[in-house]
């Protein structure tokens, strides 16, 4: 879900294939798009439940839609131990929840 070449709201979809640790955090693996102004946004579940943060694209030069998201978990242990925010970010549910309340306000939903 992001916000590639100033359109707004676009979402793709994909697959988790895979999980790597690396520096600590554990790093999603997918097929799920990830272009530049969607970098940054929520990798959802069949759920709308929020299971990483989208980060990066492999070099589409030497291999085609590998993508990855740091997994939520990693992402809320490095928020907890720097104590960089509190209310909702410091809870998988409260963080759901806040997306998809944020869905509804966007779509009117």
């Amino acid at each position: 879900m992001g916000h590639p070449l100033d359109l707004k709201y676009i979402f793709t979809q994909g697959v988790i294939s895979g999980f790597i640790k690396e520096h600590g955090l554990t790093k999603i693996i997918t097929d799920a798009s990830i272009n530049p102004g969607n970098s940054g946004g929520p990798l959802v579940d069949e759920y709308a439940r929020v299971v990483g943060i989208n980060t990066a694209r492999y070099d589409p030069s030497k291999a085609e839609n590998i993508e990855f998201a740091i997994s939520i978990n990693s992402v809320l242990k490095e928020i907890h131990a720097k104590k960089l925010v509190d209310f909702p970010f410091n809870n998988p549910y409260k963080l759901t929840k806040f997306f998809k309340n944020l869905w509804k306000v966007l779509y009117n939903d």
